[in-house]
This record gives C-alpha cells, sequence and structure tokens, in this order.
C-alpha cells in the first residue's frame, strides 16, 4: 500500500472489521453494486462454503449459468423450513429484469439434473448435452418488494454478524405483521444470501424489484427505501451503491446523481446509462429515461452528470494488525446534474 494512503490505514497494531473502518474514513458505497439483468437465487442449507457456489445443492446451476448469455448474478439463500432444505431437489427464485421492475419466477427442481438442465435454459446455452424440459413454474408474478441480506459470515464476518442481525430484525417484523393480519406477511420477501460483495459497507441489501444495492442498512432505513418515504432521499441517495442496470463505477454514481435529483420516481421509469470519458480527466454520464405512460414527456428525458475521479481509499483485511494486506479501490465525485433540455 503506498504512503498517500497511509493516513487512511489503521494503526500498525490496531485490528479493526473493515465494515467498522470504511465508515470511520466515510467510505462512499457508490459505484459498487451489482451489474445484472437476472439474479438467480437457489435454496442452500447452512453451513455455506467459500465461495457459496461450491454449494452442493448450488453447483449444478453455477455451471450452467457461468455462460450465461444476459449478465446473471449467481446466490445461495438460507431456505424456510425443510421442503426448501431436501437434498434431492432444490427451490430456484429467479428475478428478472424488465424495464425499471423485475419479474419473478419461482421454481422446484426434482435433483442436480434437473437444476442444471433448467439454469441451461435460463442461461440460454445451446451446448449440445441432453437436457430434460425445465420443470414447471410455481409461480411467475410481478417482482413483489423483496430483501436480499448479505449474511455469508463464511465469507466475512461483518455480513456474517451484521448482516445477519439486520436480517434478524427484518424477519422479526415480518412475523410481527404475520401474526396482526393472521396470516402470512405479503408485502415483503426476505432472503438471507451469499456474498454479494462490498462487505465492507455491511451489513449491505439488494431490494427488489427497484434492483438497488444499499450500504450500512438499519431498520429505520429500511422501512424508508420501502416506503419511499418523502425527504428521505438526502440521506439514503448516499448509501445506495447503485442500480443493477448500470455499469459499475461511474455509471452507477451518475445514475444514483440522477436520483436524488429526480427522486424516487425514477425507479418507475426505464434507463440507459452511457459514460464518456474526457481528455481532461473528467467523465460525463449521460442517463437517458424512458416516458411515463401518464407524463407530459412523450420522448422522455435525457440527464447529463459530469464525474471526476475522487480519492483512493483501501479496503482493510478484516480484523488483521494494521488491516494489511489493503487493497485500493477508488471513489468518484460527481460535480454537476443538469436535466438537457
Amino acid at each position: 500500500m503506498g504512503t498517500s494512503l497511509d493516513h487512511l490505514l489503521p494503526a500498525a497494531d490496531e485490528v479493526l472489521r473493515c465494515a467498522e473502518h470504511a465508515r470511520r474514513i466515510e467510505v462512499d458505497p457508490g459505484g459498487t453494486a451489482i451489474r445484472a439483468d437476472r439474479v438467480v437465487l437457489v435454496a442452500a442449507p447452512l453451513p455455506w462454503p467459500k465461495p457459496a457456489l461450491d454449494h452442493p445443492a448450488v453447483q449444478p446451476a453455477a455451471q450452467a449459468l457461468s455462460g450465461a448469455a444476459a449478465p446473471t448474478r449467481l446466490l445461495a439463500f438460507v431456505p424456510e423450513g425443510p421442503a426448501g432444505a431436501a437434498p434431492d431437489g432444490a427451490t430456484l427464485v429467479v428475478y428478472e429484469r424488465e424495464g425499471a421492475s423485475a419479474v419473478e419466477r419461482r421454481y422446484r427442481t426434482s435433483g442436480p439434473t434437473e437444476t442444471a438442465a433448467l439454469a441451461r435454459v435460463l442461461a440460454g446455452v445451446a451446448d449440445g448435452s441432453p437436457a430434460a424440459p425445465p420443470p414447471p413454474m410455481a409461480e411467475y408474478r410481478p417482482a413483489r418488494a423483496a430483501v436480499l441480506v448479505c449474511t455469508q459470515g463464511s465469507h466475512d464476518v461483518c455480513c456474517g454478524s451484521e448482516g445477519t442481525r439486520l436480517a434478524g430484525e427484518l424477519q422479526a417484523r415480518i412475523d410481527a405483521t404475520a401474526a396482526a393480519v393472521g396470516g402470512p406477511d405479503q408485502a415483503v420477501q426476505l432472503y438471507r444470501v451469499s456474498h454479494t460483495g462490498g462487505h465492507r459497507f455491511a451489513p449491505t441489501a439488494m431490494t427488489l424489484p427497484d434492483g438497488r444495492m444499499w450500504a450500512g442498512l438499519t431498520m429505520a432505513r429500511v422501512d424508508a427505501i420501502l416506503g419511499r418515504a418523502e425527504g428521505a432521499l438526502a440521506e439514503l441517495a448516499p448509501i445506495c451503491r447503485g442500480w443493477w442496470g448500470a455499469d459499475g463505477g461511474p455509471a452507477q454514481v451518475a445514475e444514483r446523481a440522477v436520483l436524488a435529483a429526480r427522486g424516487w420516481s425514477l425507479d418507475d421509469l426505464d434507463r440507459r446509462v452511457g459514460v464518456v470519458d474526457q481528455p481532461d480527466g473528467r467523465v460525463v454520464a449521460t442517463v437517458s429515461v424512458a416516458a411515463s405512460a401518464d407524463g407530459p414527456d412523450s420522448d422522455g428525458e435525457r440527464w447529463e452528470v459530469e464525474l471526476v475521479e475522487g480519492r483512493s481509499v483501501p479496503t482493510i483485511a478484516c480484523r488483521q494488525p494494521g488491516g494489511l494486506p489493503a487493497k485500493t479501490a477508488r471513489e468518484h465525485d460527481v460535480l454537476t446534474v443538469r436535466r438537457l433540455p
């Protein structure tokens, strides 16, 4: 680690968790979200190996999805009840990006062969191997609200502790709501998932169907995000890691800047983000927003965001003296945000 970052590292004899250190030096999580058009969840009983894709329940899907035509992220999730943990089959939940939102598909396979066959169909891979037809879908619907909380302690202690604590609080809320209404809470679905990246931002989660990832979550912040609390974006936008429809780095930071300027309604509209590097070191991103069905702008909107590279910040080794060995990450600073005429 170069001397220019020494002032951002813990003291040589100091032992910190990476999430604690990231909060201390106020690392911006922008630009670190998953880029995916599809998130596939596979029920996998604990314990999970590192990586979780090596879990016997997940491996068949991991191998088939490795060549997926569309950007795809595969995650394990903790199954609910004995049915989800049955060793002879798997439960798969697929969230597919569709415009500004997502659709949700749920499958139940009979075993590894059927899981692999389904994954090949999802991946659009024609490898010439014999494959059984995909199993019938248990459900296909517009995605209800879901929170995917990273809780993989075998990957990093921060997600294993802080993520698990947040998931427990959210599950208690869901259970209390279910008890109050006399049945299952259909308002939000919770998944305790494997590594989603960015454990230094724990507790971290992805919300669906908006496809946003978040850092440093609390129950109050989860409530504000799910409820699109008016006036909350001033606090919430800085902890947004990015949107799954934009590439990582400056594209996600730029899209987040438009969210902060435009408001929650941006998540109701499809959009595209293009980034062009400038000779002077700036980055200019254009966020093209589709027209709303009931909006006044029949041609949609275009926003321009100017950015520059910001700090180089260390990602420390968790619970190691001085945080070493550390890796380097780059922040991006927003200079201007304007809606184009």
